[in-house]
Order: structure tokens, then C-alpha cells, then sequence
């Protein structure tokens, strides 16, 4: 996530959260092509994601509520993803690199200056940049040999160049999140060839956050505070959406199962549940008035059905996808009213700091 001093959170610490607002939302747009993706917004409301063109193939885009999305281009070949984007407006993401072909692709780093830029693999054929901190530092995976069928988790940064994050005990580790710190998240095979949720430093390397019963966790994203979010399987072994700060807490769901995409400075998560009737729809949670359908938080008759919610910044701006009027749009909301934190962001800061003083104790 972004850059959020810590300072910031106590000034907000005892004011008392409002219920969730309405939204109002408004669709990122495409290339031309039929659907669009949006995966990250930063605390200026630029979102990074992709979107086909009539073609076919698609690119990594930047997009803004002013100059509208914008064309990042490619390494070479056809294709491009952009999966994270900081407060410096660096994006991040993979590129083919070969013509016309989807795969191997590498990870970039793009900015206004410099276009998109190859940061390499760490041997291999492969790599993947998933999120950027405003340090500059990268996460992602890549493979270690030509044709690898394992991926190794990895940090990156201009100084260091790409490191190996180390492993659990198993073959395959990817990484999905990363905060200012320099704290990474994501997920590795364990020697029982089970996959676990990691937390990583640069000091006590990769740490098992276990997982809810089921043997199975993956995170996706970390707060400034600490707080990771994900996907873990209950002892029923269904997927539930999870909240850890030393302990993982079960975020429940909509209906059957859940996923939690990313949470912000300010403890709001959200991510996407499968409800009763076998659909997707995209949710928020705070730990006040636990999840809560995005569709039922904007205008009925707008049209849009709300599937996936991916990223929340702290201004409380959600992106993701469904679709409007029946075609598959990546959408973007933005608060009616404008939340602060309820009094129990004091127990989500201490749960994640705690458990991080934990980590280095290990």
C-alpha cells in the first residue's frame, strides 16, 4: 500500500467512523476492445490495470479522471498487464517480450520519464511484478530457469537489482504485496507441499502467517500498519476472506465463499464474495459494520453490477470489475461522504504492530 505516516493514523484514532456511504461511480473506459481491468489506485486516484483493444491483445494502462486511460505500451510483442501503481505514479506489472506471443513475459517499471523499463528475472525465462511501495521497491515472482515450471518470490529495487525472497520449504512462491516498510506478502509451498500465506522482511526473511483451519492461505495485500489481507480455507475447507495482524480472523462472507483483494491504511478491506445464487459481488468491511455488498451502496438504477472489488486508497476510492448494462467494465468509486476511522483502527494498528514485533522475535 502507500505511503501513510504513522502520525496521520493517530490524529484519526478517536473519531468515531460513519456508517458506509453511498458511492458514486464511474466507469475507467477501454481501448476499444470489450473489457477492461482495473487492479490498483494510488491516493491521487490513478488507477493501473489493462484493457483489450478490438484486436485482441491488450495493454497496461494508467488512468486518471482527468486525462482519461492512457496507453503504456509494451517491451516488445503484443501484450502488457499493469498490476500495481504508487503515490509517485510509478506502475508496475508484465510485458511480453517476444512478438505476438503472451508468454514469457517480464516485469517492468514504468514512469513518465523513462517509458516502461525490463527489470529481468532471476535466471529464468519469466518474472512478474505484482506492487511498488513509494520507496521504489518492487514484489513480484519470477522462474530461476529457462522454462521453469516454479515460481521464486521476489524483491526488487534500482540499488539491489532483483533478490530472492527464499521459500517456506516448497517449489513455488509468489509475491503480491509489499508496503513501505519494505515488509512483503504473498504465498509459498510448504514442504508438505501445502500453500501458506508469508510475511517477509529483510531481517527475519519469510514467516508462515498459517492459515483457517483448511490448510491453504494466500495474501494479497499489506497496510503501512502491518495488516494483511487474503484467501484462506476453513476447516470446511471453503475459501474465506482474512484479516491478520498476528492472528488471521475470519472475515466471513456474502454467502459461500470470499476473497480479500486489499485493505487500506484506515483498516477498510475489500474484495469480492460468491453469494447464494452462484455470482460474485464485490464487498467492504470494516471491523464496525463487517461486510458489506458494494451493490447495495450505489444508485440501483445505474446499471452496473458490482463483481470484484480489487483496491481501496485511502480516500476510500474503490476499483474493480462487473459490468454495465450487460458488457464487463472496470469500474471506480468514490465516497458521497467522506469516512474516518472508527475507534477500533487503535486495535487493528496494535494487532499488526504487535505482530510484526513478534516476527522479529522469531
Amino acid at each position: 500500500m502507500k505511503r501513510q505516516v504513522l502520525l496521520f493514523i493517530f490524529l484519526f484514532l478517536f473519531f468515531k467512523n460513519v456508517n458506509a456511504a453511498p458511492y458514486d461511480i464511474a466507469s475507467i473506459g477501454t481501448f476499444g476492445g470489450y473489457i477492461t481491468e482495473a487492479y490498483e489506485i494510488n491516493d491521487k486516484g490513478q488507477v493501473a490495470g489493462w484493457s483489450y483493444f478490438p484486436s485482441g491483445n491488450m495493454h497496461a494502462y494508467m488512468w486518471d479522471s482527468t486525462n482519461g486511460i492512457k496507453d503504456l505500451g509494451v517491451l516488445y510483442g503484443e501484450w502488457s498487464f499493469g498490476y500495481g501503481i504508487n503515490d509517485n505514479s510509478q506502475i508496475v506489472g508484465s510485458s511480453t517480450v517476444t512478438s505476438s506471443v503472451l508468454f514469457p513475459r517480464h516485469a517492468y517499471v514504468w514512469d513518465s520519464i523513462n517509458g516502461m523499463v525490463d527489470i529481468g528475472t532471476l535466471g529464468g525465462d519469466e518474472s512478474h511484478a505484482h506492487a511498488i511501495n513509494d520507496l521504489g521497491q518492487i514484489a513480484g515472482f519470477s522462474n530461476v530457469s529457462i522454462g521453469g515450471n516454479f515460481h521464486n518470490a521476489f524483491i526488487w529495487d534500482n540499488v539491489n537489482g532483483m533478490r530472492n525472497l527464499g521459500t517456506l520449504g516448497g517449489n513455488d512462491i509468489e509475491a503480491y504485496g509489499i508496503n513501505d516498510l519494505g515488509y512483503v506478502v504473498g504465498y509459498s509451498q510448504t514442504v508438505n507441499n501445502q500453500v501458506h500465506a508469508f510475511i517477509w522482511d529483510a531481517v527475519t526473511g519469510m514467516k508462515d502467517i498459517g492459515h483457517l483451519g483448511g490448510g491453504a492461505s494466500t495474501a494479497f495485500s499489506i497496510n503501512e500498519n502491518g495488516i494483511v489481507v487474503g484467501c484462506s480455507t476453513t476447516t470446511e475447507g471453503i475459501g474465506h476472506a482474512f484479516l491478520w495482524g498476528g492472528v488471521m480472523r475470519d472475515l466471513g462472507t456474502l454467502g459461500i465463499r470470499s476473497d480479500a483483494q486489499s485493505i487500506n491504511d484506515l483498516g477498510y478491506v475489500v474484495g469480492y464474495s460468491r453469494i447464494s445464487s452462484g455470482v460474485n459481488h464485490a464487498f467492504i468491511w470494516d471491523s464496525v459494520n463487517g461486510m458489506k455488498d458494494l451493490n447495495a451502496l450505489i444508485d440501483s438504477s445505474s446499471g452496473w453490477i458490482l463483481e470484484e472489488a480489487m483496491d481501496i486508497n485511502n480516500l476510500g476510492q474503490i476499483i474493480g470489475k462487473g459490468t454495465l448494462n450487460g458488457s464487463n467494465r472496470a469500474f471506480l468509486l468514490t465516497p458521497t461522504v467522506q469516512a474516518t476511522p472508527e475507534p477500533s483502527t487503535m486495535f487493528l494498528f496494535m494487532s499488526g504492530l504487535l505482530g510484526l514485533i513478534k516476527l522479529k522475535r522469531m
